[in-house]
């Protein structure tokens, strides 16, 4: 075939123009592929609502993070299926509250043991008080909470807590995320297990983490106000759930249904419910979205 310039200067030109494309589209993209090989976006499993907000807040988009228990469902009754357990074999990081509060922890444990954390371990667990009585004592909690990590309890993702502890975790009341030193305690727990499976975001999980310790020991601060209230009236609630809260601030609750939202007290529970609201003018009782219908 005879030598055709113009033809191939046609062809050449083609693949300039194709060449200049892939360039425009590479140059315009946000450089993702580059961004997403930066950084280790680890597989980690919340139970409930609470910890699922400090681990979003501390891993943010370095982490991939799903929640256990549906919005809406008791964490108390939530049984997780065979299917769901099966789906967090192999997650990198599963974050529980312990003390017995999820049903299916040992479930849980017996496939993916060491990756496992109970965060409410980590948090100073009290022994429940009375099942409907909560008393505030009026002492000090200024936790000075300077976390720099350089703790006792190593995470070193081996976790070594097994478990067997002095003390039955079904005394123990595991509301510990309502008090704000305490959620600093979890969440710096689960600060030192992020940074246990992904060393390298350690400087962007470290600064999210003072963020969040900044705005609850403020909320600490607006807390401890109630200790200078006197003559204050009790607080009547649906559920015994509040005892750290009345031991770190001093305030008295009354629960009408025990330790669980579910429960329906006894006639005797809710007569001196009754002659309580009577007798201290309480004119608001507390109900939670999830408190027995009936009880209300």
């Amino acid at each position: 075939k005879p030598f055709d310039g113009l033809e191939l200067l046609k062809a050449v030109e083609i693949r300039i123009r194709k060449h200049k494309q892939l360039k425009s589209i590479l140059g315009n993209a946000p450089q993702n592929i580059e961004e997403v090989s930066d950084y280790e976006v680890p597989k980690v499993y919340a139970s409930f609502y609470p910890i699922w907000d400090f681990a979003q807040r501390i891993g943010g988009e370095r982490i991939d993070l799903e929640l256990i228990i549906p919005a809406g469902a008791d964490p108390h009754h939530f049984e997780i299926s065979a299917r769901g357990l099966a789906d967090m074999e192999n997650a990198d990081l599963i974050l529980l509250n312990g003390l017995e509060f999820e049903p299916w922890e040992n479930d849980l444990r017996s496939i993916a043991q060491e990756n496992v954390i109970s965060l409410g371990e980590y948090a100073r667990p009290l022994p429940f008080g009375d099942d409907h009585h909560s008393h505030g004592h009026d002492h000090d909690h200024n936790h000075d909470h300077d976390h720099d990590h350089d703790h006792d309890h190593d995470h070193d993702h081996d976790h070594d807590h097994d478990h067997d502890h002095d003390h039955d975790h079904g005394l123990m009341d595991p509301h510990v995320w309502l008090d704000p030193n305490r959620a600093i305690d979890m969440s710096s727990a689960l600060l030192d297990a992020l940074i246990s499976i992904a060393p390298s975001n350690e400087d962007y999980y470290r600064a999210n983490f003072e963020e969040l310790k900044n705005e609850l020991m403020e909320l600490d601060r607006k807390y401890s106000a109630l200790k200078d209230i006197e003559n204050k009236k009790p607080i009547v609630v649906s559920h015994n759930s509040y005892g750290y809260i009345s031991d770190t601030y001093g305030v008295e609750f009354y629960s009408i249904s025990g330790m669980s939202a579910e429960n329906e007290p006894s006639l005797r529970v809710l007569s001196d419910i009754i002659e309580l609201v009577r007798e201290k003018n309480i004119e608001v009782i507390f109900f939670e979205e999830l408190a027995n219908e009936k009880v209300a």
